[in-house]
């Protein structure tokens, strides 16, 4: 009985662990996020080439496309699985552009980032360019904060 009731327990443990969020790119012309972890999206930002100069700010200037649940604190990240740029999910609401405008085409070899916040798991964040027309991980420049203010590091180290 002790056993039983021993190996439910650490079911339920390791159950209730929080699973980080990932970001993989689709193999798709499109810019198709295929996501997955425990959290809930509370935030979905896409920034444009130039937003890289900023470093990891919160800055929103370089924005190009972001969303945010309609209420409350969002879906689980794994119940959305993927999510396509320039298509707003089921519950959410388009911040960037404003007016519900569609956000702009993304261009060739140039690079962009994304950053998804969610509550109950780590954030995600990353880089990417289009290839040969398809989205592809890259690697990003590297920041630190220096005098309150986001520095652009060397990667190397």
């Amino acid at each position: 009985m002790w056993k039983s009731a021993l190996l439910l327990l650490i079911l339920l443990t390791f159950s209730s662990c929080e699973q980080r969020t990932t970001v993989e790119l689709a193999e798709e012309p499109s810019l198709v996020l295929i996501v997955s972890g425990s959290g809930r999206l509370t935030e979905l930002t896409i920034y444009g080439p130039e937003h890289e100069e900023d470093g990891h700010s919160q800055n929103t200037t370089n924005a190009i496309w972001k969303i945010i649940p309609q209420e409350d604190d969002g879906e689980r990240v794994s119940k959305l699985h993927e999510v396509r740029y320039g298509l707003v999910p089921s519950g959410y609401k388009q911040m960037i552009p404003s007016n519900g405008s569609a956000p702009v085409p993304l261009l060739t070899e140039k690079r962009y980032s994304y950053r998804l916040v969610t509550i109950n798991a780590p954030h995600a964040s990353g880089y990417f360019e289009l290839r040969d027309g398809r989205p592809t991980k890259v690697k990003g420049p590297c920041f630190e904060l220096h005098d309150d203010k986001w520095v652009r590091v060397d990667c190397s180290n």
